[in-house]
């Protein structure tokens, strides 16, 4: 199942880059945090207080701010951006309550494996012989996305999902920094007001759990 919901999120994310700029993809994408933090109480078990809510709640319409519903300048592959970060906050909660039971490797290497047989139909319909060149920036993706996999992994298994999940904010400032390198990308006004909100939000919800994660082990003293 988490190797199916990663091939989604990957799948629905790369389908929405044909549209969108990079950073608007990211941009969008960091409602996926705040789907962790939403689902970490149903789904784990983990405590979500009426104040982490509405940090949620604030986020999502930041979201919206993003995706501006109704308007001239809203694109039907946001909706794709969104659903690739649902199915990446469910496969990040059964990251986290897996490293219970398996190891690092096996997690990652499940993923890769389930996700190479799940694209198999889809490239048999468009095949085309790599080059050289292309083989070698596949490579560079798999090394590279192998890596980041690994380490969420340990992230993930070191902490609560709240906590961890956040910190994909970082990914912004790369991926808008790469969006102009390679293809003279920006984002526009409206995804750095709601990219500010979101991002907002999910600096809150950190906050917040690492001051209830102080006051429980002061209390334990």
């Amino acid at each position: 199942l988490r190797g199916t919901l990663m091939f989604a999120t990957t799948f629905l994310f790369l389908t929405a880059l044909r549209g969108m700029p990079l950073a608007d993809v990211v941009a969008v994408s960091f409602t996926a945090p705040l789907f962790v933090t939403a689902l970490s109480r149903p789904l784990l078990g983990e405590a979500v207080g009426p104040r982490r809510w509405a940090a949620v709640i604030i986020g999502f319409l930041g979201a919206l701010v993003m995706v501006r519903p109704g308007t001239e300048a809203y694109r039907p592959e946001a909706l794709l951006v969104l659903a690739s970060a649902l199915m990446f906050a469910l496969a990040m909660l059964l990251t986290r309550r897996m490293t219970r039971t398996e190891t690092n490797v096996a997690l990652v290497t499940h993923t890769a494996v389930i996700g190479g047989l799940a694209s198999l139909p889809f490239a048999s319909l468009v095949w085309q012989t790599p080059t050289n060149a292309d083989l070698g920036l596949f490579a560079v993706v798999g090394i590279g996305g192998g890596a980041g996999s690994y380490l969420l992994v340990m992230a993930y298994r070191s902490a609560p999902a709240a906590v961890i999940a956040p910190f994909d904010y970082s990914s912004l400032i790369w991926a808008t920094v790469f969006g102009w390198i390679l293809w003279r990308e920006s984002p526009e006004p409206a995804v750095w007001i709601g990219g500010a909100i979101v991002v907002a939000a999910g600096v809150y919800i950190t906050r917040r759990e690492m001051a209830l994660g102080r006051s429980a082990r002061e209390m334990s003293r």
